[in-house]
């Protein structure tokens, strides 16, 4: 069996190319967050414009709102009707409105847990430092530790194989660890091939992979310098793997994707190269030389130790103040500069700006349509690449929770993701309008025999993420009072005193 080592030198050559792709776009936004390994922080260049760095941290920005908004389900589980008609009939419900209303409750508190975890186990840094990293890079890795959480892993530490459909074949993450580290992976103590390290003395490497097998499943282990760790080895289906490397924009046939920022890098160089020029230029003009004429009457001393307001006798002719006379060259490169700057705006969606308090539906899907529209697609291509590998993760390790609730065998939700994720808060307004044109249509009173109000209520209230078993009675409920109502109307009915205090003592009885 080859090794993780063998695997990922290998997958070297591949990688190279969007590297390298990587590092340019970083230099022309934001340099430190991709560098050449061998680049320290003190030797980043220095860059003369900061439109391209403004223009990834607020798309980043953007994007992260509207794909993990902050207080709204960013995605809906969804089953197919004639699932949904057969988990009908296991139930035993006899009303079907009824069934279907349970089932959306189900689902949508198993979304509401997604949520939580998504929120409590850290993964919206992440994923915010993965955001930049794709737009600027086009690729990028979560690593999922069960005692660490989620973690970033950029390009330089992984190599990923994919099949001509997009679908993940192989998988490697190459990782640094000191020496006293690496050995508790090993109960015996570090083997002799793990200490012969290429890193260093302190430092190990430490590789995580994952292969994918005939049987569909992904065979995942763990090594140091090459040598497997005991205990690592497991088979995972797709879903639980706790490697998930995520990609900007799929490239047909590549293991890898492309960013966005390399798609416009022919305006950041050109706003860079107008940027520093006018740059310099203005530096250079902004310096005062005095110049004084050889022969002159007046000396050069003279003019520089005189103070300000004193007189001297000299010809006016024989001093002169260097001037550039580059006005016209400097205005032509700055309205240039200007033309690019505000086309870079409009492609990263910093011409508008909203402050909000808190974020809403409405917000975010104004955010989704204004990048659909600037971006042509790029939002639901993110949909489906970054956000829907991340929500099979979360939802394969909740589902095992004893808190949430359980689908029976051989139902699988559907994850819906994109605009059509936040579309069941319109259920509210659906249900509204059916009942406003039945009204129009039948009559008020002819319209409610054929609506059930407990599978109304249902719907509603989970449409507004709300818990519909804290707010809504029951049907024992809703018969018992029933019953109570009846006793005390007859109670009530019967002559005399009597039959007044005997109905004031049963209205009592539930408050006892």
């Amino acid at each position: 069996m080859k090794t993780l080592q063998h695997h990922y030198s290998v997958g070297l050559a591949a990688r190279s190319e969007f590297e390298e792709r990587g590092i340019r776009s970083s230099v022309l936004t934001i340099p430190a967050v991709f560098r050449r390994d061998e680049t320290g922080r003190d030797r980043l260049p220095q860059n003369y414009q900061s439109v391209g760095a403004e223009g990834v941290n607020t798309l980043a920005s953007k994007l992260g709102l509207s794909l993990f908004p902050t207080q709204l389900p960013f995605y809906r589980l969804a089953i197919d009707p004639f699932m949904e008609r057969q988990l009908v009939s296991e139930f035993g419900v006899e009303d079907a409105a009824a069934g279907r209303a349970e089932i959306e409750k189900n689902l949508a508190l198993i979304e509401e847990t997604g949520r939580e975890a998504f929120e409590t186990q850290g993964w919206r840094p992440v994923m915010s430092e993965c955001l930049r990293h794709l737009l600027i890079t086009g690729n990028g890795l979560i690593m999922v530790d069960k005692k660490r959480g989620p973690q970033f892993v950029d390009l330089h530490k992984f190599i990923c194989e994919r099949d001509p459909e997009g679908n993940i074949i192989k998988v490697v993450v190459k990782q640094h660890v000191a020496r006293e580290i690496a050995a508790r992976y090993f109960p015996d103590g570090l083997p002799e091939d793990a200490t012969r390290s290429s890193e260093g003395d302190k430092n190990l490497a430490l590789y995580s992979g994952a292969c994918l097998e005939e049987n569909g499943q992904f065979k995942y282990w763990q090594e140091v310098e090459g040598v497997a760790v005991p205990g690592s080895l497991r088979m995972l289906p797709a879903k639980r793997l706790p490697l998930i490397p995520l990609r900007f924009n799929g490239i047909s046939g590549a293991s890898y994707g492309s960013s966005f920022v390399e798609e416009y890098d022919g305006d950041l160089i050109a706003l860079e190269a107008l940027s520093r020029s006018i740059t310099e230029a203005a530096l250079a003009a902004a310096k005062l030389l005095i110049l004084v004429k050889p022969g002159a009457s007046i000396r050069a001393q003279t003019i520089a130790t005189s103070p300000n307001g004193a007189v001297k006798q000299g010809n006016i002719d024989d001093v002169g103040v260097l001037q550039m006379n580059k006005a016209l060259d400097l205005s032509v490169a700055q309205q240039r500069a200007m033309q690019i700057e505000q086309r870079l705006m409009r492609v990263f969606l910093m011409a508008n700006q909203r402050d909000a308090e808190r974020v809403t539906a409405q917000e975010v899907r104004s955010t989704i349509q204004e990048i659909e529209d600037a971006l042509g697609g790029v939002y639901s291509s993110l949909a489906e690449n970054v956000q829907k590998p991340i929500i099979h993760y979360i939802l394969s390790q909740i589902t095992d929770r004893p808190d949430v609730p359980k689908l029976p065998k051989g139902i699988e939700p559907i994850i819906a993701t994109g605009l059509e994720a936040i579309s069941r808060g319109h259920e509210a307004n659906r249900l509204l309008t059916m009942g406003q044109i039945s009204q129009q249509l039948l009559g008020p009173q002819e319209a409610a025999q054929y609506f059930n109000p407990r599978a109304i209520l249902t719907r509603v209230a989970t449409s507004l993420n709300l818990d519909s078993d804290a707010i809504i009675k029951s049907e024992e409920q809703i018969q018992q009072e029933l019953e109570m109502a009846q006793q005390q109307q007859a109670l009530s009915s019967v002559a005399g005193p009597a039959g007044q205090v005997l109905a004031a003592q049963v209205r009592q009885q539930p408050q006892q």
